[in-house]
């Protein structure tokens, strides 16, 4: 397993200095996508302008993004 963090970044950023263990980079992507979704439900100001939730491996390489967004 390897530690994988979410920070959300552009416009308001929040790091991510706990993380969280993933079987694989798959698992990390698809759980971004999951916290994108309910940023953007939770706290509809945060969608769109140009606002993401990254995904940093252990060593600090940004490896995905995706946009927080509202979905319909």
């Amino acid at each position: 397993m390897a530690k994988y963090f979410f920070p959300l970044v552009g416009g308001v950023c929040l790091a991510d200095d706990s993380g969280i263990d993933f079987p694989t980079r798959k698992a990390a992507v698809e759980h971004a996508t999951r916290i994108a979704r309910g940023v953007a439900k939770g706290t509809p100001k945060y969608a769109g302008v140009s606002r993401f939730v990254a995904v940093v491996d252990e060593r600090g390489e940004e490896i995905f993004r995706t946009a927080v967004e509202t979905y319909d």
